[in-house]
């Protein structure tokens, strides 16, 4: 109310907006940088770490969501893919990535890993 009639201050406005138009697009960026899995000759870089094909063995595991679990966004998907990222020598799971991505794109990958 103090905004309105011109006696309060509106520094605490200025917080709101810069989250918003600076600090957001920022945390997306970033976000997006660090989760870009790029598939290479030598293997598969996921952000910044390197997992060759010599060492790593790959695939994606299909599993289905009850409709309580699944998100909002997608309610009528209930095919959910996953990319397992499977250590040769001990057969430990080193890494497995939720893919959030069209089936188009799933294709893309399911070739160029060769699976």
């Amino acid at each position: 109310m103090n905004i309105i009639n011109g006696t309060g201050s509106v520094i605490s406005l200025g917080a709101f907006s810069m989250f918003g138009f600076i600090l957001l697009p920022l945390l997306l960026f970033a976000s997006y940088r660090n989760n870009l899995c790029t598939v290479s000759v030598n293997g598969v870089r996921i952000g910044k770490k390197m997992y060759p094909f010599k060492i790593f063995k790959f695939s994606i595991a299909d599993y289905d969501l009850p409709i309580a679990d699944r998100p909002i966004v997608s309610t009528f998907k209930k095919t959910y893919h996953k990319l397992v990222i499977t250590r040769n020598s001990s057969k430990s799971n080193s890494v497995e990535q939720d893919l959030d991505i069209f089936s188009s794109d799933l294709k893309k990958l399911k070739q160029a890993l060769s699976i």
